[in-house]
């Protein structure tokens, strides 16, 4: 086999992040994905000498978040209520903003929420999905070993929100390479996947809380999930 063979072949093997963002153009509008800036930029004010809310401080509600941070990776939590008429969501997200801000140089913090709770429960999980989908894809490396979860076709697929959608989803997420973090930990927030949950949905969340965590394992990153209510599934 000559030279220019095995480098063709080899290049059939591989998939740069140029391409792989372009199967993905137009995801995040269809899925109504939470923004870039959103799940990974946004900092709220924190580096305005903002502080934490003091209630949440006062009920240890930050000391507990403290503590997923610093365990050993990879973990995975959860935080439902925490009084104060404070929710899981906000507690988790001000912590987000705060921890970009205080760890900038050892941080990456993924935070992807639902922006339309009143969906039924199957778009909630699409919009999700969606959401980590639209914001991994942009850790991946410039180049790495493809695999037909990453066809263009399943991003077609969904992208179209019919039969096969989900599955497809749930593909294209277990399907992404080790993420380029650059020596940084990673801590990915998912809120509101209870939303997401009841019978005509159950199995497919069951399966992408299961590829969630693989992907967050093999990141070595933290995973927390913030609820609003109880769940069967996420524990």
């Amino acid at each position: 086999m000559s030279f220019l063979s095995v480098k063709n072949a080899f290049r059939s093997q591989t998939m740069t992040k140029d391409k792989l963002l372009k199967s993905a153009h137009g995801l995040d509008v269809a899925l109504d994905c939470v923004t870039h800036f959103e799940s990974l930029q946004d900092r709220g004010g924190y580096d305005c000498r903002k502080q934490f809310p003091y209630e949440l401080y006062k009920k240890g509600v930050q000391k507990k978040l403290i503590d997923i941070w610093m365990a050993d990776a990879p973990s995975v939590r959860v935080l439902d209520g925490v009084g104060y008429n404070y929710s899981a969501s906000y507690a988790g997200s001000e912590f987000a903003k705060s921890l970009r801000v205080r760890n900038r140089e050892s941080a990456i913090v993924l935070r992807v929420h639902v922006k339309n709770p009143s969906e039924t429960p199957k778009i909630v999980l699409l919009q999700i999905l969606g959401s980590l989908i639209w914001s991994l894809i942009t850790l991946v490396p410039d180049e790495f070993s493809t695999s037909e979860g990453l066809h263009k076709r399943k991003f077609e697929t969904f992208v179209g929100r019919g039969p096969g959608s989900l599955d497809a989803g749930l593909g294209i997420l277990q399907s992404l390479p080790i993420l380029q973090l650059d020596g940084k930990t990673m801590l990915c927030v998912v809120d509101g996947l209870d939303l997401a949950e009841d019978e005509s949905t159950l199995s497919e969340l069951k399966q992408l809380v299961t590829i969630l965590r693989d992907v967050m394992a093999k990141n070595r990153a933290h995973l927390l999930y913030t609820l609003s209510k109880g769940s069967e599934v996420i524990r």
